[in-house]
């Protein structure tokens, strides 16, 4: 009877992880929908310029016979020009060649990441799960490099890097099959397609970060040492920053399924909110060792555009350091 027991209690937990996933992929279209609005909202993500053979005039330089050619003299910007020596100094027009950067674009998909902040501690309950808001921020960055030109892939999909937005469904559909899979850790080694991330492209993570930071540093090590750079976008439902429970409560793991009671959950309020305040300030100390990457903390219940800003060197009004006020 016990394995009866037990099989039966795999089927339920097989066929509600089934009915979750599916409500996450039936909402995704109105997700998609949000981010392509919201992308259209921030300007677009900026080139990289370098010399190169591009149209746009970038500067003038010395010419050299060694490296230069010399039908490509701009005469008019060499007339009555000398150098030091009294020489006349005879001038190139360099171009500018933009360059498409390759940008990686990961969310975490365990099952911590379907939280959402209970409506009888938040009336002002946040519009999406932790999950949702890490799609909607991904999609979004998505069609930000479209608009931008650059080169994006979903990171871990079947698809190669492209710059054309005709692959949105085809990533809709990837995110749809991860949605029924259990991630619940960050990848120790970011691949994709079975290769390493090329040198120089740029990964951006969208993930609660609610691990040991010792696997954030030895994420970022790897990373590193190929040559990637990183952004690090923390997704946190308000009631992970700000700990309002009271009286008797029982808390489970989502996925452990490992459970805590606390008798008197108002006697460690203070902690349980500087234990946050503590992990994010360290994820911040850690990255700021790591040149070339970047961290930052979005709470759901904040305007979408606040997780985005950062990425643009402008910092969110509110942190998980500094809640603010809530109305209540």
């Amino acid at each position: 009877m016990a394995g009866k027991n037990t099989a039966k209690s795999d089927f339920q937990d097989s066929a509600r992880t089934n009915r979750e996933a599916e409500q996450v992929a039936a909402r995704l279209p109105e997700l998609e929908l949000i981010a392509r609005q919201l992308a259209s909202q921030i300007y677009g993500l900026r080139r990289r310029s370098k010399p190169g053979p591009g149209t746009d005039y970038h500067s003038h330089v010395p010419f050299n016979h060694e490296i230069h050619d010399p039908r490509k003299i701009d005469h008019k910007a060499s007339a009555r020009r000398q150098d030091r020596d009294g020489e006349d100094l005879h001038m190139i027009r360099q171009r500018e060649m933009e360059v498409s950067q390759k940008f990686y674009l990961w969310r975490d998909g365990s099952k911590s990441m379907d939280y959402k902040a209970p409506k009888d501690l938040f009336p002002e309950q946040p519009p999406y799960t932790k999950k949702e808001a890490a799609e909607i921020l991904l999609l979004t960055t998505a069609y930000l490099s479209v608009a931008a030109g650059e080169n994006f892939a979903l990171l871990g999909g079947t698809g190669g890097l492209s710059n054309n937005k005709k692959v949105m469904p085809r990533i809709l559909k990837e995110l749809e099959h991860s949605a029924a899979q259990d991630d619940a850790d960050l990848p120790k080694l970011f691949m994709h397609k079975g290769r390493p991330l090329e040198k120089g492209s740029q990964v951006f993570i969208f993930s609660d970060f609610l691990c040991p930071v010792e696997e954030i540093a030895a994420m970022i090590k790897s990373l590193q040492g190929a040559g990637v750079r990183g952004h690090l976008v923390q997704v946190l439902d308000p009631s992970e920053v700000e700990f309002r429970y009271k009286g008797h409560v029982k808390f489970e793991s989502p996925e452990s399924g490992a459970t805590h009671t606390i008798k008197k959950s108002e006697s460690v309020k203070a902690e349980m909110e500087e234990r946050i305040k503590n992990h994010i300030r360290d994820i911040r100390e850690l990255v700021k060792r790591a040149p070339n990457w970047t961290f930052s903390t979005y709470v759901t219940d904040r305007p979408l555009h606040d997780a985005l800003l950062p990425l643009y060197g402008i910092q969110n009004s509110r942190t998980a350091g500094n809640p603010g006020p809530r109305p209540r």
